[in-house]
């Protein structure tokens, strides 16, 4: 988009002042030499001259102007050579980290993780250019559209520079376009991250890099965006950090909570996910699974007695809770409550499919308990 666009309503007017103007001027400049005894053969003709070759001097520099930029027009775009690299070697359904490069695509076709840029104050978004938020991804798209605004700046956008200076030594380039006689836009590089740099989870430094930064809103949505490609590529421990983290500005999101605590229970880490889930349940109650996830700890925990209670609340609420079948009827087996095994056994009957295998061992575990 050029900007000359915008001012293109006021030429008119000023064209008609300018023309006034002139005018003015040279009959002023008629009368003052006349005066002073310089006389002219033909008025009329030499301001035909002068506004002529007025008029070609102003003429000059935007008619180069245009001349230029429609010559531009028939030029190749950086952007389309980039992503028509990227629609070529990157197998559909690839994570990509780019910035505001105009180099996007479709959700269904790869998934974007973008990173945040501010054209004023952009010292807020320094967090955001540290490699490691990357490592996962499999594509990272560089471009000189951000990184000359910080390298004109050294001491302004010091924060910046490792980022660039990280990737372009210690990642491997994939490709690479720069403007040049034939192409217009910025130039790309376009990057992936190394196997051997890749790190099972997320240093703590960087997270606390956000602790007093304003940007709040950026730093929420980017997390969020960091996580489901953190699901994605099933990097369980980095994306637990990130969960936390936004649990942190985010303490009512009961969603983002609950799924953390079926992590946390998967990894065998029951007193961190019955903290959450108690959070959880405090601010909806009304939620039988989050009760059999919070039996389910308490059980591994050995607090049989909340345990118990716990899963039975559970399973009052909804009674198609198979893991809180499951699990009450592992306690009363532990604590040898036969009578309520055989309660619970029945109840689970109820359920389950007829001629299923989980009927089967059901009904055998009841003949067991009745002799």
């Amino acid at each position: 988009m050029r900007a000359e666009r915008y001012i293109l309503p006021i030429f008119p007017v000023l064209i008609l002042i300018g023309a006034i103007g002139l005018s003015y001027c040279w009959d002023a400049a008629v009368i003052y030499l006349t005066k002073h005894g310089v006389h002219f053969f033909d008025v009329t003709l030499n301001k035909v001259i002068f506004a002529s070759a007025l008029t070609v001097l102003i003429l000059v520099q935007p008619t180069i102007s245009s001349i230029k930029y429609l010559s531009s027009l028939g030029l190749k775009d950086t952007r389309t050579l980039t992503k028509q690299w990227i629609n070529e070697h990157i197998q559909q359904g690839s994570v990509i980290a780019s910035g505001p490069y105009g180099v996007d695509f479709p959700p269904e076709q790869y998934a974007m993780l973008h990173i945040p840029f501010l054209a004023f104050e952009s010292e807020r978004v320094a967090p955001f250019y540290d490699p490691r938020w990357y490592e996962n991804v499999d594509l990272l798209i560089t471009s000189d559209y951000d990184y000359g605004r910080y390298a004109s700046e050294l001491e302004r956008y010091k924060e910046f520079l490792p980022f660039y200076d990280t990737i372009r030594t210690r990642w491997k380039l994939l490709f690479e376009v720069k403007p040049d006689a034939d192409k217009t836009g910025p130039a790309f590089w376009l990057y992936s991250c190394p196997d051997s740099l890749r790190h099972p989870a997320f240093v703590s430094s960087m997270f606390e890099r956000f602790g007093a930064n304003p940007e709040s809103a950026r730093i929420s949505n980017f997390l969020k965006e960091l996580n489901n490609i953190l699901m994605k590529k099933k990097e369980g421990q980095k994306s637990m950090q990130i969960m936390e983290e936004i649990l942190k500005v985010e303490v009512g999101n009961v969603s983002l909570r609950n799924r953390l605590s079926e992590m946390l229970i998967s990894e065998g880490r029951y007193d961190d996910a019955l903290k959450h889930l108690q959070y959880s349940i405090q601010f909806n109650p009304n939620q039988p699974k989050v009760f059999a996830m919070a039996g389910r700890c308490l059980l591994r925990l050995n607090k049989l007695l909340e345990a118990e209670a716990t899963l039975v609340k559970a399973l009052n609420s909804d009674k198609y809770l198979v893991d809180a079948y499951d699990d009450l009827i592992e306690l009363f087996t532990i604590t040898k409550q036969n009578e309520k095994l055989k309660v619970a056994l029945n109840n689970y009957l109820g359920i389950v499919p007829k001629n299923s295998s989980k009927r089967v061992e059901i009904e055998q575990k009841l003949k067991e308990v009745t002799l």
